[in-house]
């Protein structure tokens, strides 16, 4: 049997969201896979051309259009962060589509909900993508196989480095 479009569920995420709303499949990189959609009836749109792809909804946040905070965990600890900035015209913030990357400061609320974040999940790598609001640190995703080019030319942090240490220390700790 052929999977149908829910209609009802639709126009409830369009509701309960509002517009304009995020809209990504759950597997992808790159921001590939991420739109943003201004509609009903470019959600309806996005639902059928989506039907056999996992994907998921975000509420837009405005105050945090086209930025936010990449923050690399190693073992459960933040080791640093940086601010990503989207190329004029674009919402998505990933530095493979023409953003760029810029040096920040880590809050300790975005420190512990980065943490927080990574824990949940128990991954000891990851990239925690937070959105800067005026009522603090919103989660947006969390990377398990973050890529780091951008972020260490950044910071000037070795995350590959900070990772091997990480599971060396780890797996001398069980012999």
């Amino acid at each position: 049997k052929n999977a149908t479009i829910s209609e009802g569920f639709w126009r409830s995420v369009g509701k309960g969201l509002g517009f304009p709303l995020v809209a990504k499949k759950s597997y992808g990189s790159f921001g590939e896979g991420v739109r943003l959609v201004k509609s009903m009836e470019e959600l309806q749109a996005v639902e059928k051309e989506w039907l056999y792809a996992p994907h998921f909804y975000q509420e837009f946040i405005q105050s945090s259009a086209g930025r936010d905070l990449r923050v690399i965990v190693v073992g459960g600890r933040a080791i640093g962060v940086m601010r990503r900035v989207a190329k004029a015209g674009e919402f998505r913030s990933n530095i493979e589509l023409g953003g760029r990357g810029e040096p920040a400061v880590l809050k300790e609320e975005y420190r512990e909900a980065a943490e927080g974040a990574a824990r949940a999940l128990s991954l000891d790598y990851c990239g925690v993508d937070l959105l800067e609001t005026e009522a603090g640190p919103v989660l947006c995703e969390v990377n398990s196989n973050a890529f780091f080019e951008g972020f260490e030319s950044v910071t000037g942090i070795n995350v590959a480095k900070a990772y091997a240490k990480y599971i060396f220390d780890e797996i001398n700790l069980t012999n």
